[in-house]
């Protein structure tokens, strides 16, 4: 048809087939050269002229296929993201949702794709740069002029990778759940979906339970191909505020991990930083003496200079990471995944609520990762708002045990500050005296500078006895407040 011979004519005069080109060097060529790159609207005019041709002649004896080859040549041949994703909101207009859901996998897939590539090319860049570092020092030792750096490849192109997975993400979800309302109007969130059709309660039932499974499928892929926390914070609120609770509270667990991996990245490149400063103050101090270090030690230095630049191409999320920002984000989740157990319980839709013992366990799971005493006072207090009052006594009595805890660290590093400054004064004045501390002074001393290191407060830890007062009284107080409600809620019944 002439529809056909169109359709490839555009797609096989607008990219080099015959050239067999490795994936990287394709990247580069179709976002280098002009008449390389497939027309941004071909593909979403081609599958829109599919769709109309079989609204035009498709029968129930001679269904036509127009709209799904386009489909299928696009995702064959179309290597643009952001084609793709302008691609998917055309379906998504035509209602063709578990089209949406075939073509957002495969953008996936593809983003995936380039984001290795650009992993590989990152790495190579790095270390190229670093060893042209190193021969550009050399060159300049001599009096020489060094060459200027010449990149692997000229014309690199990169993009969001996360943002790309993120928007691809929240498109499937969005459709999926408009296929959904369809047959389910209870749900109806202002989608602006069809009345729901004049079908049988049984057939309107399997209809949920497929598109139930997509949605399943969905969450899936976000919990395996989204790493930033903070996009995985974001799919799980899209998934609240469709009330589709369990879906969010598995995003909401995938968060904890992905936190829990960040954190130990976190330490893994401050024991990288740490060893490398150490090794290079080393060799400055030998530098200034006109000395230089052993082989074996310059060998690690070079070493590690490397691999200090190569852990500067790990995604922001990872390279940004702080204690007390991995602190906020474990009390982000642990708040949104106990909010949501909790509302859960008032859902429209029955295989959506939580048991208690659920909600239980959420609870659980979530103060695992919570270590500071005002975010555990916080669950206390959204608890009590939702008259939870078994999870506020047991959030209360936790939180209770956590104040005595860092209460009495304080006491600890308290003592240990006064002993050593009446310790250091004195020495200074023996010094002034042209004297020295007693042995056994001298010991105590040196234990209790390393008996400090022990007491080191965190980032949430606060300053005194009466701050900790403080906050052991409100939770009390929630607790009894808690307690009076309780009553008053039993007495009404």
């Amino acid at each position: 048809m002439v529809y056909k011979k169109f359709f490839n004519f555009f797609f096989h005069s607008t990219k080099p087939e015959d050239v067999v080109l490795p994936p990287k060097t394709i990247k580069e060529l179709l976002n280098v050269i002009p008449g390389a790159m497939t027309p941004s609207d071909l593909p979403q005019f081609l599958y829109e002229t599919g769709f109309e041709l079989d609204f035009a002649f498709s029968t129930p004896e001679k269904p036509t296929k127009f709209a799904e080859e386009s489909l299928d040549k696009c995702l064959e041949l179309v290597d643009q993201v952001h084609i793709l994703i302008q691609l998917m909101k055309v379906i998504e207009g035509r209602k063709q949702y578990s089209s949406v859901f075939k073509v957002g996998k495969f953008t996936l897939e593809k983003i995936i794709e380039q984001e290795k590539i650009d992993i590989e090319y990152q790495k190579e860049y790095t270390t190229e740069f670093w060893k042209y570092e190193q021969e550009k020092a050399l060159i300049l030792a001599k009096g020489e002029i060094a060459p200027p750096f010449v990149a692997p490849i000229i014309h690199h192109y990169q993009y969001n990778f996360a943002d790309s997975k993120l928007q691809v993400c929240r498109a499937m979800i969005t459709s999926s759940l408009r296929a959904k309302e369809v047959y389910q109007p209870v749900l109806n969130f202002g989608f602006g979906a069809p009345a729901p059709l004049q079908i049988s309660d049984e057939e309107k039932a399997t209809k949920i339970q497929e598109c139930d499974k997509e949605l399943a499928a969905i969450a899936e892929l976000c919990s395996a191909k989204i790493q930033n926390p903070d996009h995985l914070i974001t799919i799980a609120n899209d998934f609240i505020n469709r009330q589709e609770f369990r879906l969010s509270l598995k995003i909401g667990q995938k968060a904890f991990s992905q936190v829990e991996e960040i954190d130990k990245e976190r330490q893994a490149r401050e024991a990288l930083h740490s060893e490398y400063n150490s090794l290079k103050q080393e060799n400055d101090l030998l530098v200034r003496q006109k000395l230089s270090l052993p082989h074996d030690k310059a060998e690690k230095l070079k070493q590690l200079s490397l691999d200090v630049q190569l852990s500067s191409n790990l995604p922001p999320w990872i390279t940004h990471a702080t204690v007390q920002s991995c602190g906020e984000l474990f009390q982000k989740i642990a708040t949104l995944n106990v909010t949501t157990a909790i509302n859960s319980q008032n859902s429209a839709s029955l295989p959506q609520r939580l048991s208690q013992q659920e909600v239980s366990d959420i609870v659980d799971h979530s103060l695992k990762f919570v270590r500071n005493p005002s975010n555990m006072v916080n669950l206390v207090n959204i608890c009590r708002q939702q008259s939870e009052f078994a999870l506020v006594r047991k959030i209360g009595k936790l939180t209770q045990e956590r104040v005595v805890e860092l209460r009495e660290r304080v006491l600890q590093r308290l003592k240990i500050r006064i002993e050593i400054d009446a310790l250091t004064t004195e020495q200074n004045n023996l010094r002034n005296l042209k004297k020295e501390l007693e042995l056994d002074q001298k010991t105590r001393l040196d234990a209790l500078t390393e008996q400090q290191k022990q007491f080191v407060a965190e980032f949430y830890e606060l300053n005194s006895v009466p701050e900790y007062d403080q906050l052991e009284y409100s939770v009390i107080e929630s607790i009894l407040s808690s307690a009076i409600d309780e009553r008053q809620t039993l007495e009404r019944s």
